[in-house]
Protein backbone atom coordinates (compact mmCIF):
# COMPACT_ATOMS: atom_id res chain seq x y z
CA UNK A 1 0.00 0.00 0.00
CA UNK A 2 2.75 2.34 0.93
CA UNK A 3 4.61 1.36 -2.17
CA UNK A 4 1.58 2.16 -4.33
CA UNK A 5 1.21 5.52 -2.70
CA UNK A 6 4.87 6.26 -3.27
CA UNK A 7 4.57 5.30 -6.92
CA UNK A 8 1.49 7.56 -7.32
CA UNK A 9 3.33 10.45 -5.68
CA UNK A 10 6.20 10.07 -8.07
CA UNK A 11 3.84 10.08 -11.05
CA UNK A 12 1.93 13.18 -9.83
CA UNK A 13 5.01 15.31 -9.09
CA UNK A 14 5.41 16.65 -12.66
CA UNK A 15 1.72 17.51 -12.90
CA UNK A 16 1.78 19.30 -9.58
CA UNK A 17 4.90 21.13 -10.66
CA UNK A 18 3.21 22.23 -13.92
CA UNK A 19 0.11 23.40 -12.08
CA UNK A 20 2.18 25.42 -9.67
CA UNK A 21 4.00 27.03 -12.60
CA UNK A 22 0.74 27.93 -14.32
CA UNK A 23 -0.62 29.59 -11.14
CA UNK A 24 2.49 31.70 -10.88
CA UNK A 25 2.07 32.86 -14.46
CA UNK A 26 -1.55 33.68 -13.88
CA UNK A 27 -0.59 35.68 -10.81
CA UNK A 28 1.96 37.61 -12.84
CA UNK A 29 -0.68 38.49 -15.38
CA UNK A 30 -3.03 39.67 -12.66
CA UNK A 31 -0.25 41.65 -11.00
CA UNK A 32 0.69 43.32 -14.28
CA UNK A 33 -2.93 44.22 -14.97
CA UNK A 34 -3.36 45.59 -11.46
CA UNK A 35 -0.19 47.66 -11.81
CA UNK A 36 -1.44 49.09 -15.08
CA UNK A 37 -4.71 50.09 -13.44
CA UNK A 38 -2.85 51.58 -10.47
CA UNK A 39 -0.55 53.57 -12.77
CA UNK A 40 -3.52 54.78 -14.81
CA UNK A 41 -5.41 55.94 -11.74
CA UNK A 42 -2.23 57.46 -10.29
CA UNK A 43 -1.70 59.40 -13.48
CA UNK A 44 -5.27 60.67 -13.33
CA UNK A 45 -4.85 61.72 -9.71
CA UNK A 46 -1.39 63.32 -10.07
CA UNK A 47 -1.87 64.91 -13.47
CA UNK A 48 -5.45 65.85 -12.65
CA UNK A 49 -4.29 67.55 -9.48
CA UNK A 50 -1.57 69.39 -11.37
CA UNK A 51 -4.03 70.53 -14.05
CA UNK A 52 -6.45 71.70 -11.35
CA UNK A 53 -3.66 73.64 -9.63
CA UNK A 54 -2.58 75.19 -12.95
CA UNK A 55 -6.17 76.19 -13.76
CA UNK A 56 -6.60 77.85 -10.35
CA UNK A 57 -3.27 79.66 -10.74
CA UNK A 58 -4.15 80.90 -14.23
CA UNK A 59 -7.55 82.07 -12.98
CA UNK A 60 -5.92 84.06 -10.17
CA UNK A 61 -3.51 85.64 -12.67
CA UNK A 62 -6.34 86.48 -15.08
CA UNK A 63 -8.45 88.02 -12.29
CA UNK A 64 -5.61 90.14 -10.93
CA UNK A 65 -4.45 91.18 -14.41
CA UNK A 66 -8.00 92.19 -15.37
CA UNK A 67 -8.35 94.30 -12.21
CA UNK A 68 -4.98 95.96 -12.86
CA UNK A 69 -5.92 96.59 -16.49
CA UNK A 70 -9.27 98.10 -15.49
CA UNK A 71 -7.59 100.49 -13.05
CA UNK A 72 -5.14 101.55 -15.75
CA UNK A 73 -8.01 102.02 -18.19
CA UNK A 74 -9.55 104.46 -15.71
CA UNK A 75 -6.46 106.46 -14.73
CA UNK A 76 -4.45 106.58 -17.96
CA UNK A 77 -4.64 109.97 -19.71
CA UNK A 78 -5.46 110.31 -23.35
CA UNK A 79 -8.24 109.24 -25.69
CA UNK A 80 -10.01 105.89 -25.73
CA UNK A 81 -7.39 104.15 -27.86
CA UNK A 82 -4.55 105.33 -25.62
CA UNK A 83 -6.42 104.14 -22.55
CA UNK A 84 -7.01 100.71 -24.07
CA UNK A 85 -3.38 100.42 -25.11
CA UNK A 86 -2.23 101.39 -21.61
CA UNK A 87 -4.59 98.82 -20.07
CA UNK A 88 -3.33 96.09 -22.43
CA UNK A 89 0.31 96.87 -21.63
CA UNK A 90 -0.50 96.75 -17.90
CA UNK A 91 -2.04 93.29 -18.32
CA UNK A 92 1.04 92.16 -20.27
CA UNK A 93 3.39 93.45 -17.58
CA UNK A 94 1.39 91.81 -14.83
CA UNK A 95 1.29 88.42 -16.59
CA UNK A 96 5.04 88.68 -17.25
CA UNK A 97 5.68 89.07 -13.52
CA UNK A 98 4.17 85.60 -13.01
CA UNK A 99 6.72 83.71 -15.08
CA UNK A 100 5.28 84.14 -18.58
CA UNK A 101 7.42 85.22 -21.52
CA UNK A 102 5.75 87.34 -24.18
CA UNK A 103 6.69 85.90 -27.55
CA UNK A 104 4.78 88.38 -29.70
CA UNK A 105 1.83 90.78 -29.62
CA UNK A 106 -0.77 91.80 -32.16
CA UNK A 107 -3.54 94.23 -31.40
CA UNK A 108 -4.75 93.33 -27.94
CA UNK A 109 -3.51 89.72 -28.14
CA UNK A 110 -0.19 88.07 -27.30
CA UNK A 111 1.56 84.72 -27.64
CA UNK A 112 2.94 83.34 -24.38
CA UNK A 113 5.41 80.73 -23.23
CA UNK A 114 5.95 79.39 -19.72
CA UNK A 115 8.36 76.55 -18.86
CA UNK A 116 8.20 75.17 -22.36
CA UNK A 117 4.42 75.47 -22.53
CA UNK A 118 2.83 77.67 -25.20
CA UNK A 119 -0.28 79.77 -24.77
CA UNK A 120 -2.21 82.86 -25.78
CA UNK A 121 -3.51 86.00 -24.09
CA UNK A 122 -6.38 88.19 -25.25
CA UNK A 123 -7.66 91.44 -23.71
CA UNK A 124 -11.08 92.63 -24.75
CA UNK A 125 -13.09 95.83 -24.26
CA UNK A 126 -16.62 94.73 -25.24
CA UNK A 127 -18.39 97.73 -23.69
CA UNK A 128 -16.20 100.70 -24.59
CA UNK A 129 -14.53 101.74 -21.32
CA UNK A 130 -16.93 100.00 -18.94
CA UNK A 131 -15.65 96.42 -19.11
CA UNK A 132 -12.30 94.67 -19.36
CA UNK A 133 -12.00 90.98 -20.25
CA UNK A 134 -8.83 88.89 -19.99
CA UNK A 135 -8.53 85.39 -21.47
CA UNK A 136 -5.50 83.14 -20.98
CA UNK A 137 -5.01 79.73 -22.60
CA UNK A 138 -2.06 77.42 -21.94
CA UNK A 139 -1.19 74.04 -23.48
CA UNK A 140 -0.20 72.43 -20.17
CA UNK A 141 2.18 69.46 -19.91
CA UNK A 142 1.10 66.20 -18.24
CA UNK A 143 3.49 63.61 -16.80
CA UNK A 144 2.24 60.12 -15.86
CA UNK A 145 -0.60 60.17 -18.39
CA UNK A 146 1.83 60.02 -21.30
CA UNK A 147 2.30 56.25 -21.13
CA UNK A 148 -1.17 54.79 -20.46
CA UNK A 149 -3.21 57.43 -22.29
CA UNK A 150 -0.67 58.70 -24.83
CA UNK A 151 -1.41 62.30 -23.80
CA UNK A 152 1.44 64.79 -23.62
CA UNK A 153 -0.50 68.01 -22.88
CA UNK A 154 -3.91 69.36 -22.04
CA UNK A 155 -5.23 72.83 -23.00
CA UNK A 156 -6.43 75.02 -20.13
CA UNK A 157 -8.44 78.17 -20.75
CA UNK A 158 -9.55 80.76 -18.19
CA UNK A 159 -11.33 84.09 -18.50
CA UNK A 160 -12.01 87.04 -16.23
CA UNK A 161 -14.16 90.14 -16.59
CA UNK A 162 -14.06 93.37 -14.57
CA UNK A 163 -16.83 95.97 -14.66
CA UNK A 164 -16.10 99.68 -14.22
CA UNK A 165 -18.64 102.05 -12.71
CA UNK A 166 -19.11 105.09 -10.54
CA UNK A 167 -17.86 104.68 -6.97
CA UNK A 168 -20.63 104.74 -4.41
CA UNK A 169 -18.49 105.76 -1.45
CA UNK A 170 -15.39 107.81 -0.62
CA UNK A 171 -13.36 107.83 2.57
CA UNK A 172 -10.54 110.23 3.40
CA UNK A 173 -8.85 113.16 1.64
CA UNK A 174 -12.20 114.93 1.30
CA UNK A 175 -12.07 118.71 1.04
CA UNK A 176 -15.04 120.61 2.56
CA UNK A 177 -15.55 122.32 -0.78
CA UNK A 178 -18.05 120.95 -3.29
CA UNK A 179 -18.25 121.56 -7.03
CA UNK A 180 -21.63 121.67 -8.68
CA UNK A 181 -22.71 118.80 -10.85
CA UNK A 182 -21.70 119.18 -14.48
CA UNK A 183 -20.06 117.46 -17.40
CA UNK A 184 -16.35 117.74 -16.70
CA UNK A 185 -13.55 116.01 -18.57
CA UNK A 186 -10.58 114.14 -17.17
CA UNK A 187 -7.16 115.75 -17.47
CA UNK A 188 -8.62 119.05 -18.57
CA UNK A 189 -7.76 122.39 -16.94
CA UNK A 190 -10.68 124.22 -15.31
CA UNK A 191 -11.06 127.55 -13.55
CA UNK A 192 -13.36 126.91 -10.60
CA UNK A 193 -14.91 129.98 -9.04
CA UNK A 194 -14.72 129.83 -5.25
CA UNK A 195 -17.18 132.66 -4.78
CA UNK A 196 -20.91 132.62 -4.00
CA UNK A 197 -22.95 131.71 -7.04
CA UNK A 198 -26.30 130.42 -8.21
CA UNK A 199 -25.38 126.77 -8.58
CA UNK A 200 -23.95 126.89 -12.08
CA UNK A 201 -20.96 124.83 -13.10
CA UNK A 202 -17.80 126.01 -11.39
CA UNK A 203 -19.39 127.66 -8.39
CA UNK A 204 -18.86 126.18 -4.98
CA UNK A 205 -20.51 125.32 -1.73
CA UNK A 206 -18.63 124.83 1.52
CA UNK A 207 -19.64 121.69 3.40
CA UNK A 208 -20.12 121.06 7.10
CA UNK A 209 -18.65 117.63 7.83
CA UNK A 210 -19.12 117.85 11.61
CA UNK A 211 -17.91 118.85 14.01
CA UNK A 212 -18.23 122.32 12.55
CA UNK A 213 -15.27 123.70 14.50
CA UNK A 214 -12.96 121.39 12.49
CA UNK A 215 -13.62 123.23 9.21
CA UNK A 216 -10.12 124.74 9.07
CA UNK A 217 -8.49 121.34 9.74
CA UNK A 218 -10.60 119.75 7.02
CA UNK A 219 -9.35 122.39 4.58
CA UNK A 220 -5.74 121.75 5.54
CA UNK A 221 -5.68 117.98 5.99
CA UNK A 222 -8.91 116.69 4.52
CA UNK A 223 -11.87 114.99 6.12
CA UNK A 224 -11.08 111.37 7.00
CA UNK A 225 -14.69 110.24 7.34
CA UNK A 226 -16.84 108.53 4.71
CA UNK A 227 -19.49 109.93 2.38
CA UNK A 228 -21.79 108.11 -0.03
CA UNK A 229 -23.54 108.98 -3.26
CA UNK A 230 -27.08 110.13 -2.53
CA UNK A 231 -26.21 111.37 0.96
CA UNK A 232 -27.47 114.81 2.05
CA UNK A 233 -24.77 117.02 3.57
CA UNK A 234 -25.22 120.38 5.25
CA UNK A 235 -23.60 123.44 3.76
CA UNK A 236 -21.27 125.72 5.73
CA UNK A 237 -22.22 129.33 4.93
CA UNK A 238 -19.98 130.88 7.58
CA UNK A 239 -16.67 129.93 5.97
CA UNK A 240 -13.88 132.47 6.31
CA UNK A 241 -12.35 133.62 3.04
CA UNK A 242 -9.01 133.90 4.81
CA UNK A 243 -9.18 130.31 6.01
CA UNK A 244 -9.85 129.07 2.50
CA UNK A 245 -7.08 131.20 1.04
CA UNK A 246 -4.49 130.15 3.63
CA UNK A 247 -5.36 126.46 3.38
CA UNK A 248 -5.19 126.28 -0.42
CA UNK A 249 -2.03 128.36 -0.68
CA UNK A 250 -0.56 126.22 2.10
CA UNK A 251 -1.31 123.06 0.11
CA UNK A 252 0.38 124.51 -2.96
CA UNK A 253 3.43 125.55 -0.93
CA UNK A 254 3.57 122.10 0.66
CA UNK A 255 4.32 120.46 -2.69
CA UNK A 256 8.10 119.95 -2.68
CA UNK A 257 8.24 117.85 -5.84
CA UNK A 258 6.99 120.52 -8.21
CA UNK A 259 4.08 118.37 -9.34
CA UNK A 260 2.53 119.42 -12.62
CA UNK A 261 0.26 118.51 -15.49
CA UNK A 262 1.15 119.70 -18.96
CA UNK A 263 -0.56 119.36 -22.29
CA UNK A 264 1.70 119.31 -25.37
CA UNK A 265 0.17 118.70 -28.80
CA UNK A 266 -2.96 117.28 -27.14
CA UNK A 267 -0.82 114.80 -25.20
CA UNK A 268 -1.22 115.09 -21.43
CA UNK A 269 1.82 114.49 -19.25
CA UNK A 270 1.16 113.88 -15.56
CA UNK A 271 3.94 114.27 -13.00
CA UNK A 272 2.33 114.03 -9.57
CA UNK A 273 3.70 112.41 -6.42
CA UNK A 274 1.30 109.95 -4.73
CA UNK A 275 0.89 112.00 -1.52
CA UNK A 276 1.04 115.47 -3.00
CA UNK A 277 -1.00 117.92 -0.83
CA UNK A 278 -2.27 119.59 -3.99
CA UNK A 279 -4.31 116.48 -4.80
CA UNK A 280 -7.71 116.48 -3.07
CA UNK A 281 -11.04 114.67 -3.31
CA UNK A 282 -13.94 117.00 -4.11
CA UNK A 283 -17.61 116.01 -3.68
CA UNK A 284 -19.70 116.75 -6.73
CA UNK A 285 -23.12 117.91 -5.58
CA UNK A 286 -26.57 118.96 -6.77
CA UNK A 287 -29.77 120.42 -5.33
CA UNK A 288 -28.76 123.42 -3.27
CA UNK A 289 -31.56 124.48 -0.92
CA UNK A 290 -31.88 127.73 1.02
CA UNK A 291 -29.08 129.43 -0.86
CA UNK A 292 -29.04 132.42 1.50
CA UNK A 293 -28.34 130.35 4.59
CA UNK A 294 -27.61 126.89 5.82
CA UNK A 295 -29.03 124.21 3.57
CA UNK A 296 -28.38 120.76 2.15
CA UNK A 297 -26.74 119.38 -0.93
CA UNK A 298 -27.03 115.87 -2.36
CA UNK A 299 -23.79 114.12 -3.23
CA UNK A 300 -23.80 112.90 -6.83
CA UNK A 301 -20.23 111.62 -6.92
CA UNK A 302 -16.62 112.36 -6.08
CA UNK A 303 -13.70 113.54 -8.13
CA UNK A 304 -9.95 113.74 -7.67
CA UNK A 305 -8.72 117.27 -8.31
CA UNK A 306 -5.19 118.61 -8.73
CA UNK A 307 -4.81 122.22 -7.55
CA UNK A 308 -2.59 124.02 -10.03
CA UNK A 309 -2.97 127.58 -8.72
CA UNK A 310 -5.19 129.87 -6.68
CA UNK A 311 -5.89 133.58 -7.14
CA UNK A 312 -6.84 135.07 -3.75
CA UNK A 313 -8.20 138.24 -5.39
CA UNK A 314 -10.65 136.60 -7.79
CA UNK A 315 -11.07 133.51 -5.59
CA UNK A 316 -10.54 131.29 -8.62
CA UNK A 317 -8.87 127.93 -8.19
CA UNK A 318 -7.33 126.48 -11.34
CA UNK A 319 -6.83 122.76 -11.57
CA UNK A 320 -7.38 119.46 -13.31
CA UNK A 321 -9.86 116.67 -12.82
CA UNK A 322 -7.94 113.42 -12.38
CA UNK A 323 -9.47 110.01 -12.65
CA UNK A 324 -9.44 107.98 -9.47
CA UNK A 325 -10.08 104.35 -8.56
CA UNK A 326 -11.72 103.85 -5.19
CA UNK A 327 -12.06 100.60 -3.19
CA UNK A 328 -15.82 101.01 -3.20
CA UNK A 329 -18.98 99.38 -4.38
CA UNK A 330 -20.38 100.53 -7.71
CA UNK A 331 -23.43 102.76 -7.60
CA UNK A 332 -26.33 102.47 -10.00
CA UNK A 333 -25.79 105.97 -11.39
CA UNK A 334 -23.13 106.53 -14.02
CA UNK A 335 -20.70 109.34 -14.60
CA UNK A 336 -17.41 109.24 -16.45
CA UNK A 337 -15.59 112.10 -14.73
CA UNK A 338 -16.21 111.06 -11.13
CA UNK A 339 -14.25 108.59 -9.04
CA UNK A 340 -14.69 105.09 -10.41
CA UNK A 341 -14.72 101.63 -8.86
CA UNK A 342 -13.99 98.20 -10.30
CA UNK A 343 -15.80 94.93 -9.68
CA UNK A 344 -14.86 91.39 -10.68
CA UNK A 345 -17.94 89.86 -12.29
CA UNK A 346 -16.57 86.52 -13.59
Amino acid sequence: MLCAVSKLRVKLKPAIRRLRHNEQGYALVLTAAAMAVIIAFSSLVIDGGYLHFTHARLQDIADSAALAGAKELITAPGNENKKKRAAFETVIRYVSLHGFNIASTKGYTASLTCRGQAGDLAVGFPSELDLVEVQISLDTHVFLAKAPFRISSCPIRVSSAVMIGQAARQKGWLLPIAFFWGEYEWYTRYDMNLAPGDGSTGNYGYLDYKPSNMFKEYLEWGYDGALTVGQAVETYPGASVGQVRDAILGRIAGCTHGCSITCVNEAVEVDIEPLCPRVVIIPIVADFFEQNGKGYVIIKGFSKFFIESYDPDTKVITGWFLQEVSPSEITGSSSKFTTQAVKLIK
